[in-house]
């Protein structure tokens, strides 16, 4: 009787429930439909009915009866999906039932408290307003007691745990309730620690297997199913013959492309951040490695293309994050900077600036934790991938990949800059060695775009070597020898490994009136001449002369005539400013000896021969070509005692004459005048300072005529003090090489290797005067700088003597107003 006073929404709930234990756990259809159907058309007793039921659902709960308990959820899933209108209605009780029987301690409850959580996300719509915050707050301790079925080991079978937690993570990222930052942003670790446990392993064999699931699984945006119009389920096995932890790994990855194809910013940052931070407490091993690699590369690539963006910020900011655990020696999240910025994914919206000065500030951060000495960061950079810590070395792996992305390859300028000037001439010696690694890979890196990884395309070699005339200023500017060494080395790395001999027809180019394409060579040629002799006033040690010697072997291997051009004035000026000169006119006659080889002069060669022969009588002689031992490749070298004179007996004057005497095709006339007129531009600067030739300055447009290339050393501020030289000095300056030969003390020696050399210098002297003195012009002019302008010869008429062009890198079209030409006597003959 007590039934018949109960109100009318108790009866149609008590009837749904089955009379006996043997119907099982499923409610009575009929009395079920009737119910849904009541509580559909009656917004007021919907509110009755879901009250009572959770009223209901606690009772058997309390008594734990199981199977009332089942047959009340399969009641509240039911009218969930009958009741879509009034959901919002329906949602506080249900998420309140929902609540305190997804932690039962049957797994058959909590399948079927996941089975109605997934009708509820199907069913609701994304109005944050309709709630207030206790139901927010059950809402996400739901989610929480979800998240904890991935980890617990409470229940008899784990794997079904995990697989039931990830059914209810895929309806929830599968629905709209997600997009709602107010109500689930906050909590995005909480889906991304459920699924990254499950899909954990530590068993490299499982994973393998599942980067091989991951990379053969075909997921896009047409397979995501939409929460309105499609059931949110996933069979529990959806390939035939899967085991339960295969059917895991499957849903765990399509909760995770659910996860990353949303277009929420907000929750995408804060879901890369819970991936990033689960994966840094991961050892850094190669299996973890390919996992990782694997997952971030999906990651990536899931996510829509104007947000993929976020993924490589978060990844910076964690470099330094605190929740992350030493994050200053961690080497997971480099070389998760490091696999994005290698992929093949489009990702625009980044400015590569900004992330190329974030790595390096936490590459120096890295070379500053460590406190070897300068040999020791040289020593390592040989070999960086071994010899730098890890994490230093995917850092600096990062920046130089940069410069081959399909996108910020364009910036490969940019790129070399902005690294070359992190780390200025005066920063500590292991910055400036990192610098200069990050630039070897950067070549390496630029050649890695092409088809042949030891070609560079003709534009990416013509913006490395505009790079290098001010990155090559480094050779002399810093005041470390392992700096200087290093930067000799990365400089003949890119030489022999990416750079093509090349043949350049001076005369086509003293003719060209168009920019011709050997003009960036041979602005790179004299730009790096002019270096080294600057660089030759600072070497001290053996290692430095070796270094020095291989470069300009590989110059004068690659460039030929051009690269003797430029080198000559260079060298035998730097023995003049050289501290150790014996060690530089050891170096200037084991170059001269290459220069006869290669234009195959055999009087010059004796020649050379023969002042090798005198340098070793001093115990001082130093042999440039040999590796030095390891005990003297770092020591520094011996002055010595001995005179200028003796020293120096053979001078450019004698090359020239010899170059042009017996190779006329390869050293035209004009170029005598060139390389004349550069040495005594250079030597009267030398003279007039108390430093040698100051740096060449960046960011100047470098040699726009061959008169610009005479003043390359002559900074702005120094032009008016040059130019108060008067004529007198200039001359003296000119003939000083020759009285120089002629007052030497090896007059009189009576060492044969020197009366050889007498005798040789006579005869060719002998016949110069016969052959090239004779074909110069009295009227002949050439074009000098301003800066060194002197009076005209009374005699000559600068209008109309003819003028004589010596235009050796660039069509007359280029010249700067800086320079015109002006007369001049002819010059003396050796």
């Amino acid at each position: 009787m007590w039934f018949l006073f109960r109100a009318k929404h108790k009866k149609l709930v008590l009837r749904c429930y089955p009379n006996s234990k043997r119907s099982g756990a499923q409610p009575n259809s009929s009395p079920l439909s009737y119910l849904c159907y009541y509580a559909a058309t009656n917004s007021v007793k919907l509110r009755k009915v879901m009250l009572y039921i959770e009223k209901r659902a606690k009772h058997y709960l309390h008594r734990r009866k199981d199977t009332e308990l089942l047959v009340t959820l399969k009641i509240c899933e039911e009218l969930t999906g009958k009741c879509k209108d009034n959901i919002n209605i329906i949602a506080p009780n249900l998420v309140s039932i929902m609540l305190f029987t997804s932690v039962h301690k049957s797994i058959d409850v909590v399948t079927a408290c996941v089975d109605c959580f997934a009708q509820y996300c199907e069913c609701t719509d994304d109005n944050g307003a309709s709630f207030d915050n206790d139901f927010y707050i059950a809402l996400t301790e739901l989610v929480q007691s979800f998240q904890c079925l991935s980890i617990t080991n409470s229940y008899p079978d784990p794997i079904v745990a995990r697989y039931v937690c990830l059914r209810a993570f895929y309806a929830l990222t599968a629905s709209s309730l997600l997009a709602s930052t107010v109500q689930l942003g906050n909590k995005s670790h909480m889906v991304m620690h459920a699924i990254l446990t499950s899909c954990w392993s530590e068993s490299p064999s499982e994973s393998k297997t599942f980067v091989n699931l991951l990379e053969n699984l075909k997921l896009d945006n047409d397979t995501k199913p939409s929460a309105r119009h499609s059931n949110v389920f996933i069979p529990e096995h959806e390939e035939a013959g899967d085991t339960a932890q295969m059917a895991v790994w499957r849903l765990g990855i399509h909760v995770l492309f659910n996860v990353f194809s949303l277009s929420d910013s907000v929750f995408l940052a804060e879901c890369t951040k819970s991936l990033i931070h689960f994966l840094a407490t991961k050892k850094d091993v190669k299996e973890s490695q390919e996992w990782m690699q694997a997952v971030l590369l999906r990651v990536v690539y899931w996510t829509p293309v104007q947000l993929r963006h976020i993924i490589l910020t978060c990844c910076l900011q964690c470099l330094n994050s605190q929740r992350i655990e030493h994050s200053e020696s961690n080497t997971v999240v480099p070389a998760m900077v490091y696999t994005i910025l290698n992929s093949k994914n489009t990702m625009s919206s980044i400015s590569i600036i900004d992330v190329l000065r974030h790595l390096e500030t936490h590459m120096y951060v890295s070379v500053e934790a460590n406190t070897a000495s300068d040999l020791e960061w040289y020593i390592r950079s040989l070999t960086p991938e071994t010899g730098f810590p890890r994490r230093l070395y995917l850092l600096v792996y990062c920046a130089s990949s940069l410069a081959k992305h399909e996108y910020y390859g364009e910036q490969l300028a940019d790129i070399w800059t902005d690294i070359d000037v992190s780390a200025p001439y005066t920063a500590p010696c292991p910055h400036q060695i990192v610098v200069l690694s990050v630039l070897q890979l950067v070549t390496k890196m630029s050649a890695a775009k092409t088809s042949s990884p030891t070609k560079l395309s003709a534009a990416r070699e013509n913006v490395i070597l505009r790079a290098w005339m001010s990155s090559a200023a480094r050779l002399h500017e810093t005041p470390y020898l392992h700096v200087r060494v290093k930067c000799a080395e990365v400089l003949y790395y890119f030489l022999n490994n990416f750079i093509q001999p090349v043949n350049v027809d001076v005369k086509q180019l003293q003719n060209s009136h168009t920019e011709s394409p050997y003009t960036v060579v041979c602005k790179f040629l004299f730009s790096m001449c002019d270096h080294i002799q600057q660089w030759l006033a600072k070497a001290e040690c053996a290692g430095e002369y070796y270094t020095m010697h291989r470069l300009l072997s590989k110059l004068l291997e690659l460039f030929g005539s051009i690269a003797a051009i430029a080198m000559l004035p260079a060298l035998f000026q730097g023995c003049q400013a050289a501290k150790f000169r014996y060690a530089a006119a050891s170096l200037t006659t084991s170059i001269l000896s290459l220069m006869s080889e290669r234009f195959e002069i055999q009087e010059l060669k004796t020649l050379m021969g023969a002042w090798i022969e005198e340098l070793k009588t001093s115990s001082n002689f130093l042999t440039c070509s040999k590796v030095p031992s390891a005990d003297h490749f770092w020591s520094q070298l011996d002055i010595g005692s001995v005179q200028d004179e003796s020293l120096q007996p053979f001078t450019l004057d004698n090359t020239i004459s010899i170059l042009t005497g017996r190779r006329p095709d390869i050293f035209p006339d004009f170029t005598v005048e060139w390389m004349r007129k550069r040495s005594n531009s250079r030597t009267h600067i030398l003279r007039n300072s108390e430093q040698p030739a100051a740096p060449i300055r960046r960011s100047h447009s470098l040699m726009s005529t061959v008169s610009n290339i005479t003043a390359l050393t002559v900074p702005r501020t120094n032009r008016t003090h040059v130019s108060q030289h008067t004529e007198g000095s200039r001359s003296e300056t000119l003939r000083k090489p020759v009285r120089l030969l002629r007052r030497s003390s090896i007059a009189n020696s009576s060492i044969p290797a020197v009366q050889n050399l007498q005798e040789l210098l006579a005869s060719h002297s002998q016949h110069k005067n016969t052959t090239s003195v004779a074909s110069m012009s009295p009227k002949t002019t050439i074009p000098r700088p301003i800066i060194c302008r002197q009076s005209p010869s009374p005699t000559l008429e600068p209008s109309k003597s003819p003028s004589l062009s010596v235009d050796l890198l660039v069509p007359r079209h280029c010249g700067s107003p800086l320079y015109s030409p002006v007369s001049e006597p002819p010059y003396e003959s050796v």
